[in-house]
């Protein structure tokens, strides 16, 4: 009797102990509410390739729970008879479907009738794990061919890093055995030499632009840090992309100068359209700087666009507007003496160009001559327009859109807008020959479309604009078409450029001159406009399918094929 009252005391023990281990936190067989068998703990699923990433990913993951002891056969399996048998089995059965789901169906169909999730462990293992010295051998190699290219620096390390980290779970550095710990450093040395070789091998992959951060790192004894490196490239990603948004900036407002005000002015001088400091966006009513009257701008000026028909002309007409061009005074255009003396410098810089047109510089020469005998009193404080022949006469410079470059190159260093020496690169020509590269920097096409990172060779005799490269450094897309083809913004589809087919290939053209030939006095340029082309802005931009219809306009016999409006292509 004392011995069945005993047992009963013992087991009741057992009881107890096995239910507080079941709400403790902390023991292995706790189990919430809220786990299930159809979780999935890690993504992507086990397959072929990945099972190193995959295993490390299931182990946090398991630890996270509390149950890694059921898959490194920490806890023994108990016996049948065994109060905690039971518990072991709900728990071994739950982790045991978590591994069954955090697999690729081909492999769950393998391992799902093993019961114990110790051994579906083991199994994974030594069939997915064997391949280690071929997998190490390809991540060798994916690390030695990973290059920057399009990625982000951040996007960049972040792919290295994976690599680095999967090579260093397959072989591992080795750890000092040695009691007591050895005292002569090898280790310390083993450890910066693969730092060394990751932060040589992370410069090397950068792309051009950050030649600065691989001299500033070489120069540095003994080699900074990984983390150090990462961030001095991340530095300057940020200024290279401050950079471009300016450009982008410069592009979405038409500008050509640095300075936005004296750009502004110096159209403004050229056109003889000013107006003084200040705008309309107080309550003010908006002024023409074409015609100088209130209650309109430029875009709905008569003067310049024609009147409609009805039009009732007053009496008095503003004897200003038959003046074919003047000049106006600092005080007028708002201009600085600051600004006078860079506007000086500009057209001092600017080169007359060998082969002029002359009824164009009879015109401008002339206009200059009337001015200056009516503002002699004034000399040396005004901009002569003496200087818009030399503007006008800046030749074009001739581009070919290649799809089969890899960089832009020129060979001319009057297309760079700014550039910078460089050394120990050398690009391989089509015809197998290798080239060096001894400037590198930014080109403007237009007023809308930069391109960056060109190389200048001497040696080579054409101008090449990269495919490829455009479209990632502008953010465009290209539609090649039999006669053109058409660069347009991906956001918004604004025409940005288009190059024109000649002998079959794409040719662009790019102005030498830093502002848009159509900002110059349209009294200059009168001459050359056909009447197609007057009647077309006149009538607001219309097609000439409407335009042919109009019996009463002489359009003359001048060939209108070759003119294309910059408005209404970027309007589309």
């Amino acid at each position: 009797m004392a011995m069945g009252r005993s047992y009963a005391v013992a087991l009741m023990a057992n009881t107890n102990d096995q239910n507080s281990s079941h709400e403790d936190p902390n023991s292995p067989y706790y189990m919430h509410i809220s786990e299930n068998p159809g979780q999935i703990l890690v993504n992507p699923l086990l397959n072929e390739s990945n099972y190193h990433s995959w295993s490390r990913a299931m182990k946090m993951a398991l630890l996270s729970k509390n149950k890694w002891n059921f898959v490194n056969g920490s806890i023994a399996i108990p016996s049948k008879n065994d109060p905690t048998y039971h518990s072991w089995e709900r728990n071994n059965n739950m982790v045991a479907s978590w591994l069954v789901r955090a697999v690729s169906p081909s492999i769950a169909q393998s391992i799902l009738w093993i019961e114990n999730a110790a051994d579906i462990w083991t199994d994974l293992k030594e069939r997915f794990s064997e391949g280690n010295a071929f997998r190490l051998s390809d991540i060798q190699d994916e690390i030695s061919s990973l290059r920057q290219k399009g990625l982000s620096v951040t996007e960049y390390f972040t792919q290295l890093k994976l690599l680095w980290d999967e090579m260093m779970s397959i072989r591992p550095l080795p750890v000092c055995v040695c009691d007591p710990k050895c005292k002569c450093g090898a280790m310390t040395k083993i450890i910066q030499y693969a730092e060394d070789d990751k932060v040589m091998r992370f410069l090397k992959g950068l792309n051009q632009e950050y030649m600065n951060v691989k001299s500033q790192v070489l120069l540095i004894d003994p080699i900074p840090g990984m983390s150090k490196v990462y961030g001095m490239t991340v530095k300057l990603e940020h200024k290279l992309v401050s950079e471009e948004s300016d450009i982008i900036h410069a592009n979405s407002v038409g500008m050509s100068i640095p300075n936005s005000e004296v750009k502004t002015n110096l159209i403004n001088a050229v056109n003889g359209n000013f107006k003084k400091p200040g705008g309309f966006g107080t309550g003010q009513k908006p002024k023409c700087t074409h015609c100088g009257k209130l209650g309109h701008t430029v875009d709905k000026c008569y003067h310049l666009h024609g009147f409609p028909p009805g039009y009732k002309f007053k009496a008095r007409q503003d004897e200003g507007q038959k003046s074919i061009s003047h000049t106006v005074g600092i005080e007028q255009a708002g201009f600085t003496n600051e600004q006078l003396q860079y506007l000086m410098n500009f057209f001092q810089r600017q080169q007359v160009s060998k082969s002029r047109d002359p009824a164009v510089a009879s015109v401008t020469k002339g206009v200059a001559k009337q001015v200056g005998n009516e503002n002699d009193h004034y000399s040396g404080k005004y901009v002569s327009l003496i200087n818009v022949d030399e503007v006008m006469n800046n030749d074009f410079t001739d581009w070919i859109l290649d799809t089969g470059a890899t960089d832009h190159i020129t060979c001319n260093l009057k297309c760079f807008y700014s550039y910078e020496p460089v050394k120990g690169i050398s690009v391989r020509l089509p015809n197998g020959t290798y080239q060096a590269v001894s400037h590198i920097g930014k080109v403007k096409l237009s007023d809308v479309l930069w391109i960056r990172d060109v190389l200048y060779i001497p040696t080579f005799k054409y101008n090449l604009i990269s495919a490829s490269k455009l479209t990632k450094q502008c953010k465009c897309w290209l539609t090649i078409l039999p006669d053109c083809c058409l660069i347009q913004e991906t956001h918004g589809g604004m025409m940005i450029g288009t190059a024109k087919e000649h002998n079959g290939l794409y040719h662009m053209k790019q102005y030498r001159i830093g502002f848009d030939r159509g900002n110059i006095n349209s009294s200059v340029l009168c001459n050359n406009v056909s009447k197609r082309q007057l009647w077309h802005y006149r009538f607001g931009h219309a097609p000439d399918s409407r335009l042919s219809h109009i019996e009463c306009i002489d359009f003359g016999s001048t060939n209108n094929k070759e003119f294309v409006c910059d408005t209404c292509h970027f309007a589309k």
